[in-house]
Formats: structure tokens, C-alpha cells, sequence
């Protein structure tokens, strides 16, 4: 049985049930492996209707692959900020572990990066 061609996975984000001033969020899948030569997709999307942003840039410490992301945009440039109302995604950046963080809608990260991955397979 081989792995699904062209399937999409869903990643839900939503704020912990603590209140503030905590402002965490959580994702409900820390590490995604994901297979290019699949053309899987990928989404994040909020389970409490809050808007959250994925940002995969680079940090101290969290060296992603270069240029740092997983996919790109319409131009074909390195997109490293998708939101949660953002479409499926298919990852075409190289192989590799990229590390990305979760920000609310005021830009405050929520979920750390030492934390979700998303690990892109050939």
C-alpha cells in the first residue's frame, strides 16, 4: 500500500482554554511529515475562529532548510507567513525539518517553535 497521492492534511490551531494573560495556542499535530514526490498539501486552520498566523522564518536556534520554508508564493519567492485562511499549500522547498511558530491576530507568538514542525520528505 503505497502513501495517498495529493492529500491534503489539516492542521487545526486554536488558544488553550487558559485565560489570558497566558495567550497560548496549540496545534493539534506538532510534527506533519509531508511527501513532495506525493504532491501532498498542507493547511492550518482555526478551530475556535480566531485568525493565526504560521510564520516559518528563521530563528536563533531553529535552523530551517534555506530559504527557510517550505513553500512559495504565487511568484514563485519563498512564502514563510501563511494564515489560517489561507488554501491547501503543496511544500516544493527541499527535503528537510522546518520549525515554524503560531501567532494571534495582535502578531503575538502563541506556540513557540521548539515546538510544531512540519517535515518535508522527497
Amino acid at each position: 500500500m503505497g502513501k495517498p497521492q495529493g492529500r491534503t492534511l489539516v492542521i487545526h490551531v486554536r488558544s488553550d482554554v487558559t485565560p489570558d494573560p497566558s495567550r497560548q495556542c496549540s496545534v493539534d499535530c506538532k510534527t506533519v511529515n509531508v511527501y513532495a514526490s506525493d504532491h501532498q498539501k498542507l493547511r492550518w486552520v482555526s478551530d475556535d475562529g480566531k485568525k493565526y498566523t504560521v510564520d516559518f522564518e528563521k530563528g536563533p536556534g531553529f535552523p530551517n532548510p534555506d530559504p527557510g520554508t517550505p513553500f512559495k508564493d504565487g511568484q514563485d519567492k519563498p512564502k514563510h507567513t501563511l494564515s489560517t485562511a489561507d488554501p491547501e499549500l503543496e511544500p516544493t522547498g527541499p527535503q528537510g525539518y522546518y520549525y515554524y511558530s503560531v501567532k494571534d491576530a495582535n502578531g503575538y507568538i502563541c506556540l513557540k517553535p521548539d515546538d510544531p514542525g512540519v517535515h518535508v520528505n522527497p
